[in-house]
């Protein structure tokens, strides 16, 4: 059977981690029975195979095409419906579920990695602060995204090009801002 598929090519670095790559999570979830509601709006994984390049070997993933991406899906809405873009409608859900189609920054619960590499505007103050990762910063960054997807504009705008203690004060001053003073 012929069908479109999508192909995503890991950093060869990726795979040398001594943490479960994004792929090793995909092939948990397609094998596991689980019966968890959500596990359905998950993009399944259809294959993986090795692709030796110059820069060492890399994991290929293949999976069903799921269509364009939010940005496209917005590029091309009509000019009226733009304004129409509200919580109180139901284009944010029908666009939200398009947003769910990747696995980010998955990890077992009981190996969390080192580090975080979450981007600068979605960290958590948990990350933030280096503490051991959790669910929590997922939805918090989750949070982040749909803020933005709605907005139009991040909802926290920090400098990273500097020193790592700059751009974590920067942070935590901003969300203090907008947040209240953090617990």
């Amino acid at each position: 059977m012929k069908c479109y598929v999508a192909l995503k090519i890991l950093a060869a670095q990726s795979t040398d981690s001594d943490n479960p790559n994004e792929s090793s999570i995909y092939e948990y979830l397609a094998q596991n029975t689980l019966s968890h509601p959500g596990k359905d709006h998950i993009i399944s994984l259809k294959d993986s195979f090795k692709h030796q390049g110059p820069n060492g070997e890399h994991t290929c993933l293949v999976f069903t095409a799921m269509g364009p991406s939010t940005a496209t899906v917005v590029e091309h809405l009509p000019e009226e419906l733009l304004g129409e873009i509200n919580p109180k409608n139901r284009y944010p859900i029908w666009m939200a579920r398009s947003v769910l189609q990747q696995v980010l920054l998955a990890f077992f619960k009981d190996r969390p990695p080192k580090k975080l590499v979450t981007p600068v505007s979605l960290r958590s103050p948990e990350t933030i602060l280096k503490e051991i990762p959790t669910s929590n910063q997922d939805i918090w960054s989750f949070g982040c995204l749909i803020f933005e997807f709605i907005t139009g504009r991040p909802l926290f705008v920090v400098d990273n090009t500097g020193d790592e203690n700059d751009t974590n004060d920067d942070h935590i001053l901003q969300l203090s801002s907008t947040l209240g003073p953090i617990p």
